[in-house]
């Protein structure tokens, strides 16, 4: 690596563009590998989640202890962005009803 000290402004971006180039392409590569292998991950980590969110349910009760309340805020976290479908429809669900309420600012769940 040359001496950053000695270079020249317009030297300094010549050396961090071909650096970034460089790291582009394997930027590019983990990018690749990672679309291939994410529905894998999608797969695998929905299976793991089914179970759970099925026993922990979506719907908050009050009598649940602390611990299952922050179980299924994890849970439901992770089923909803791996898009599992009956926590997406059970969030959008959730989300029009707020909208469609007389004072959503006041029912908030």
């Amino acid at each position: 690596m040359p001496d950053l000290n000695i270079l020249s402004h317009s030297g300094v971006n010549l050396v961090a563009k071909k650096y970034l180039s460089n790291e582009g392409k394997k930027l590019m590569l983990f990018l690749n590998y990672m679309v291939v292998y994410s529905n894998c991950f999608q797969v695998y980590m929905l299976g793991l989640l089914e179970n759970l969110y099925k026993h922990t349910g979506f719907t908050d009760n009050p009598n649940d202890p602390q611990l299952t309340v922050y179980k299924r805020i994890n849970i439901l976290n992770w089923a909803c962005s791996l898009g599992y479908d009956d926590c997406v429809r059970n969030s959008v669900l959730q989300f029009q009803n707020w909208r469609s309420s007389p004072d959503p600012d006041q029912n908030n769940p």
